[in-house]
């Protein structure tokens, strides 16, 4: 396995140098990920590269979903901006965003949030206001959990499956947006010099509930009740009907994560 590994990322490396007409030296970054990550080293902007993992480990994830709202998002300031994403060999190729939120020392962190929080909610209010993204479908991940339960034997899950599965249904089609939906500090860059924020690892992003994104950065602390009731999704909208739905979608994201690492394919 390692082998086939080894010549899948020599290929690799091979078509980007390609691509961009030169041999590039890479960094790994972050191998903790699902997917490989590198940064190109001796040159100037940086290169991200991202090996992507097969589709038992990054359990869930639609390439052709992904690239799609990649090419969506590239006209936004907060878009990442892909040079390339090869999704048959495996690869896809960024320019080099900075670190993210999860990198920022403490006094870094407090400096610059309110030039955050501000760029955070102006990405988010565009993503509100997205409509030329397919939907991302909900009905089919649960089909692919339940089968990958069953699969694996992970009887422990099925109770926090018919609850995922209950939450979701009781959403419907309430307050669609453009969803990232793994939308914690990691995802995040932030070039503190020019107050330039962008999302980045939309694997499983779609058009669906708008809840889910929004009630993750409130748990993360990035954003306060106070600071998103003015978005679009939420106008006119009453704060306790708001507070009982962040609450609804946290325990969304609590069951996806925890169902997520129960299924995954950790090889």
């Amino acid at each position: 396995m390692a082998d086939t590994e080894d010549r899948k990322l020599v290929a690799v490396f091979q078509q980007v140098a390609d691509f961009v007409g030169e041999s590039l030296l890479w960094r790994p970054l972050h191998q903790q990920h699902t997917n490989r990550i590198w940064r190109s080293v001796f040159r100037h902007p940086k290169l991200v590269l991202r090996v992507n993992a097969n589709t038992g480990r990054a359990f869930g994830v639609s390439r052709s979903l992904e690239r799609q709202v990649l090419e969506a998002v590239q006209p936004y300031p907060w878009g990442p901006k892909v040079l390339h994403n090869d999704v048959e060999n495996g690869w896809c190729l960024l320019q080099d965003h900075g670190p993210t939120l999860a990198d920022l020392d403490d006094g870094t962190a407090q400096a610059q949030a309110k030039a955050i929080r501000r760029e955070l909610l102006g990405a988010l209010s565009d993503m509100q206001c997205c409509r030329n993204i397919p939907a991302f479908n909900y009905a089919n991940l649960l089909e692919l959990y339940a089968a990958r339960l069953l699969q694996v034997n992970k009887r422990a899950q099925w109770s926090q499956f018919a609850r995922l599965k209950q939450l979701i249904e009781t959403f419907g089609q309430d307050r669609l947006a453009l969803v990232h939906h793994d939308l914690h500090p990691g995802n995040i860059c932030w070039d503190a010099e020019k107050s330039k924020l962008t999302i980045i690892d939309w694997e499983y992003a779609g058009v669906g509930n708008g809840w889910l994104d929004l009630a993750q950065l409130i748990k993360s602390q990035l954003l306060e009740i106070r600071d998103i009731v003015e978005l679009p999704l939420l106008q006119s909208l009453q704060e306790s009907i708001i507070q009982d739905r962040l609450e609804l979608a946290d325990e969304v994201n609590g069951l996806l994560e925890s169902l997520w690492i129960a299924v995954r394919d950790n090889n």
